[in-house]
């Protein structure tokens, strides 16, 4: 990307606010991009973000949504980062995305004075990890379009013996778990400082997308007692496991092993990809490649 972009290229990319944006045209183009994802959508923004607007190429030919968080010392102050439960974002264009209007969108992206943010993994083939403190971050996918056999086949040795033990254990998956239900156990099993402001925007998020038929609860129950759950979005044929947790008594035996497996098998033999959202921290990664998923990296501007 050592070439100079042309002007009028440059001139057509414009930012606009969400309340001056058409939320038709942004969902559109966000919806026939060939790297559409549910992060983009307008009312996921709406869920996880303070704030937020969208640089757009000409007619919405191409859009790059630009979220805001509110500064507590200040909430009349915003900045541009990365919202909680929105892995990626990036650049959705109606047409292929060439070199030459990535890099005019990231030229004023930049304008912008972003503090964090994440490009889908479709944009970071355009970019320099060298440049503008571009660093790879690391999610996982699994390609169901297998039988399930097959799919086993490719989980570690490890990994199958685990799920020997879990089968053994009398667990099953229960799909009547209520969001009331799914932030109390979270909130009482949490392995990270969750904070009261990130519980609003799951509960916001996850009402709406369950409402909007883009998600479900999942959990794990032994001997009448819950002792896992697991909230996916599910989105052109890709199930994205967002937000889990487990006991310790679901850590002990696998809970999330076997849920992971049951989705599994249950979706085997079609298009959908079980996306892991994936990890930088090592035990997590190696849990996620343990079911045979493949590493699919992206860039993160920080």
């Amino acid at each position: 990307m050592n070439f100079s972009i042309p002007y009028n290229l440059k001139k057509k990319i414009i930012y606009i606010s969400k309340k001056e944006l058409s939320i038709a045209n942004y969902d559109a183009c966000v919806a026939e991009s060939s790297s559409s994802m549910i992060y983009a959508y307008s009312w996921y923004l709406d869920s996880v973000a303070d704030d937020w607007g969208v640089l757009v190429l000409e007619d919405y030919k191409a859009v790059m949504p630009v979220p805001f968080l509110r500064l507590k010392r200040n909430l009349f102050s915003k900045k541009i980062y990365q919202p909680d439960f929105c892995q990626q974002l990036g650049i959705f264009s109606q047409t292929e995305l060439t070199q030459e209007t990535a890099k005019a969108f990231f030229d004023s992206f930049i304008a912008l004075n972003p503090k964090v943010y994440n490009f889908n993994f479709l944009d970071s083939q355009f970019f320099s990890k060298g440049k503008y403190k571009l660093k790879e971050r690391i999610n996982y996918e699994l390609n169901l379009n297998n039988s399930y056999a097959d799919l086993y086949a490719n989980y570690s040795t490890n990994r199958k013996r685990n799920l020997k033990k879990a089968y053994k254990e009398n667990l099953y998956v229960s799909e009547e778990i209520s969001i009331a239900t799914f932030i109390s156990f979270k909130k009482q099993h949490a392995d990270y400082r969750t904070t009261a402001r990130q519980y609003q925007k799951m509960n916001r998020l996850m009402n709406e997308a369950i409402k909007k038929g883009k998600a479900k609860i999942f959990g794990v129950i032994q001997a009448g007692n819950l002792i896992a759950v697991a909230f996916v979005l599910n989105d052109k044929q890709r199930l994205i496991s967002i937000i889990t947790a487990t006991n310790e008594i679901g850590k002990k035996i696998g809970a999330i092993a076997f849920l992971n497996d049951t989705l599994i098998k249950k979706n085997a033999n079609t298009t959908t990809i079980f996306d892991f959202e994936g990890s930088m921290i090592s035990g997590i990664s190696r849990f996620y490649k343990s079911f045979g998923a493949k590493q699919v990296n992206y860039l993160s501007f920080e």
